[in-house]
């Protein structure tokens, strides 16, 4: 099987998909939370968060680049659709394909309420290989 079966076209994905995948990550981000017992109240008492965060499935996240050493991208808003080890998939809003590097973002992502900042060098390893990680706790982060 060739590589070409998993690469994106810039026009394959609709936003209208995406958007429906955004619906069903935003319950599932919700569950997510409360099954954590994270909430506004307790949202920056919590120390663990990055961890928790970090192990969630990104794949109908809307998110938008706040950070990165390239600053043409800064200001881009999508919905993931692709997640792989060092790169992010979006659709932006004009229904266009976007890949994106994880390492040197800081992304602004929102479930419900809360509004998360998640620094993209955290991300940069499979999701199966998130869900299991124990991580050291780190107390700044920069770019």
């Amino acid at each position: 099987m060739s590589s070409k079966h998993f690469i994106c076209q810039r026009k394959g994905v609709s936003l209208d998909d995406a958007e429906m995948l955004h619906d069903l990550w935003s319950q599932y981000a919700e569950g997510f939370l409360k099954q954590h017992n994270i909430n506004e109240d307790n949202v920056k008492s919590r120390s663990d968060l990055k961890d928790i965060v970090q192990k969630m499935e990104l794949i109908g996240a809307k998110i938008e680049i706040k950070k990165a050493k390239c600053s043409s991208i800064v200001g881009t808003r999508g919905i993931i659709i692709m997640d792989s080890k060092n790169m992010l998939t979006l659709v932006n809003l004009a229904g266009r394909v976007i890949h994106l590097p994880k390492i040197d973002c800081v992304f602004e992502m929102s479930i419900g309420n809360l509004t998360l900042l998640v620094f993209g060098k955290f991300l940069t390893m499979r999701i199966a290989d998130r869900c299991v990680k124990t991580y050291k706790n780190v107390l700044s982060h920069e770019l």
